[in-house]
């Protein structure tokens, strides 16, 4: 399990979102069944969730979680 380098790139997108950066330039995508809300991959295993219209993260979880959700 490479937890490391999730938490790396999970703060690395944080912070790009802080700083104004949009979801879909961090390889988000708009979900269709959670309108209002962008997925944005942190490697093959995570999604952290993100609020389309404050851009502010909601959820991080595995891809197991992710898949229950939508």
């Amino acid at each position: 399990m490479h937890l490391p380098a999730v938490l790396e790139r999970a703060l690395e997108v944080l912070g790009r979102l802080k700083q104004g950066a949009h979801p879909l330039t961090l390889g988000g995508k708009m979900l269709t069944s959670r309108r209002g809300d962008f997925s944005i991959p942190l490697g093959l295993r995570y999604r952290l969730l993100v609020d389309a219209a404050s851009l502010k993260p909601l959820k991080f979880l595995s891809h197991e979680s992710y898949n229950l959700l939508v």
